[in-house]
């Protein structure tokens, strides 16, 4: 019995604990499952990818246009610091934020234009996701720049999920 009690136990420590690769893997998976949900009439795309040595890199590829220089540079100041908040409030990105994994954002805009290449990191993300959002849901004034961002995002809903089901309606 005791020996059944172990081998159960070394079984349930083995599954349970996982590398840092492993839960690269995880998270990339997880995004792009979810990534269906994010697409709108600005956000055509995304994806991530293991890029190795510790690195995601999260592509997006958007419709905007090589001459609307307005919306270009709101995506380039606003869009990988929600990307990276969004990492932040999820636990295993969190976790992986503190094991010192670095996402690399980069979004294209039509044609392959790379709009921002911005790497973040545990150091480089500003604001708390969660106290901004729950500020914002309580009827408060967040951050002028995730409220932009929300307004665009605002515009695009209702969005569903076809895989899960899942409705996003505000």
């Amino acid at each position: 019995m005791k020996k059944i009690l172990v081998v159960c136990f070394t079984a349930i420590l083995l599954t349970a604990c996982q590398s840092k690769n492993d839960k690269i893997r995880n998270f990339i998976d997880m995004y792009n499952r979810s990534s269906s949900m994010m697409s709108n009439y600005m956000i055509k795309s995304t994806k991530a990818i293991d890029s190795g040595n510790g690195e995601i890199t999260i592509e997006v590829n958007t419709s905007n246009e090589a001459g609307d220089e307005m919306q270009a540079d709101m995506m380039k100041t606003s869009l990988p610091q929600l990307i990276g908040q969004a990492i932040k409030s999820e636990p295993t990105g969190k976790e992986l934020l503190n094991k010192g994994v670095k996402f690399n954002i980069k979004i294209y805009g039509v044609g392959a234009r790379l709009i921002a290449d911005e790497v973040l990191d545990n150091k480089n993300i500003k604001g708390d996701a969660g106290n901004d959002l729950k500020s914002i849901s309580a009827g408060s004034s967040g951050p002028d720049q995730l409220n932009a961002v929300l307004d665009i995002f605002n515009k695009n809903l209702p969005s569903e999920d076809p895989s899960s089901g899942i409705k996003i309606s505000r």
